[in-house]
């Protein structure tokens, strides 16, 4: 009885280490299933990268998205299609993106393919004051909210960098699960 209980014990933990190294999904429609597979349906991953205020599971699976992905263009020829996608099959197209003037649908796409050089052109700021700065770069304005903290804190390049590095809030250290670029009023 005692040998029993102890494979069992020895197979629970197999399993559960096993389980988690597979990255399954604990919620949500594709409950059950791992990331690698919730990742084909391109509608669920739009939904993961727009909305706002995930559960810690689909915030997991938003970081393999960007990771594994980068994000997902939501418009156009390539709409539904993940940005390394489009960027090792239409070379020509993500150029045309890149020099846009105005990228309004395709300002995190076209971030993405600048390497974040450069931040997208940004609404004129209020003030100038060093309270309307960067707090990583002290150079450009602030141009992003980290989510679900709320902390406006960098310019979007900064931001993007913060997610992409440690995927923390540089303020607070809490998990960033999105970055939000914002304009002022």
């Amino acid at each position: 009885m005692r040998i029993g209980s102890l494979l069992d014990d020895r197979m629970r933990k197999r399993f559960v280490h096993c389980h988690q190294m597979a990255q399954v999904l604990r919620c949500g429609k594709h409950r059950g299933k791992s990331f690698e597979e919730a990742a084909q349906d391109r509608g669920y991953c739009s939904w993961i990268f727009r909305e706002q205020g995930l559960s810690k599971t689909l915030q997991k699976f938003r970081d393999y998205l960007v990771k594994e992905h980068a994000g997902i263009v939501t418009v156009g020829k390539h709409k539904q299609k993940f940005f390394k996608e489009v960027e090792a099959e239409d070379p020509g197209y993500c150029e045309w993106v890149k020099n846009l003037a105005e990228p309004t649908f395709f300002e995190t796409f076209q971030t993405y393919l600048q390497g974040y050089a450069e931040e997208p052109p940004a609404k004129k700021q209020k003030t100038e004051g060093i309270t309307d700065k960067c707090k990583v770069c002290f150079d450009r304005p602030i141009g992003c909210c980290f989510v679900p903290c709320g902390h406006l804190a960098t310019c979007l390049r900064c931001g993007l960098k913060c997610d992409r590095l440690s995927g923390e809030c540089p303020i607070c250290k809490e998990e960033i699960a999105l970055v939000t670029q914002t304009f002022p009023a």
